[in-house]
């Protein structure tokens, strides 16, 4: 009903304290963004459109996870693993 609604307070953040609460604010907030590009565009980043880029950059925190992920799924054979029960 274009009404606004509250989706997640597991981030939640008072803005109005010292140096760390605005420093970690601002990368909570990029954090989100990055999360809704990643949930509108399905993890294809290639299909990332310009006016979206503008929102979306991963901080180092998340390409280290996503390097240590990619990893993971290597050594673990979990994209084998799942092609494997799908049959």
């Amino acid at each position: 009903d274009s009404q606004p609604v509250v989706i997640d307070f597991g981030t939640a953040l008072r803005r109005d304290g010292g140096f760390l609460d605005h420093f970690f604010f601002r990368i909570i907030s990029r954090s989100d963004f990055n999360a809704w590009i990643k949930l509108k565009y399905a993890k294809n980043y290639n299909a990332i459109s310009a006016e979206d880029m503008k929102w979306f950059r991963p901080n180092a925190f998340e390409l280290t996870l996503r390097i240590l992920r990619r990893f993971w799924q290597i050594i673990s054979f979990r994209k084998i693993r799942k092609r494997w029960k799908k049959r």
